[in-house]
């Protein structure tokens, strides 16, 4: 029996993929930079050349960025997909009455807040006259 866990597994693949992809990405540029050496070396044949490898680069990038876009959508469809059941599972675990109940407790939550800030906004002018008054009060006492 393996001890990896099946997300340290993923997580593997992942760091593998990626550095996979990095180092292809260098030796893409370092291929680049030797086509320009050979550009500069060849003169017109080289010009030409070049030209070839750039048209053909834009087409390798057209198709590759049409399948980059249709592995996007299928990756975002296929996670919506599981959370939308994710979510409808955890529905069906939480009885009718919870839901509906949960449903009230943030009704009342909602309307306790608004009545706190009407008291405190209520509260506010109150105190300030209230300060007045004592002050006023304790003025006369020591006259």
């Amino acid at each position: 029996m393996s001890d990896v866990k099946p997300a340290d597994k993923s997580e593997e693949r992942e760091k593998s993929l990626l550095s996979n992809i990095r180092e292809s990405a260098h030796k893409i540029w370092l291929a680049g930079l030797g086509a320009y050496a050979q550009y500069e070396k060849l003169g017109q044949e080289g010009i030409r050349f070049f030209e070839t490898l750039v048209k053909d680069g834009e087409e390798v990038q057209a198709r590759t960025q049409h399948r980059m876009d249709e592995m996007k959508e299928k990756l975002k469809s296929k996670t919506t997909d599981k959370l939308e059941n994710r979510i409808n599972q955890l529905r069906d675990i939480l009885p009718t009455s919870t839901r509906d109940e949960l449903k009230e407790l943030s009704h009342q939550i909602e309307e306790l807040s608004e009545a706190v800030k009407a008291l405190a906004s209520e509260k506010k002018p109150a105190t300030s006259a209230s300060r007045s008054s004592s002050s006023t009060t304790k003025k006369a006492v020591s006259a």
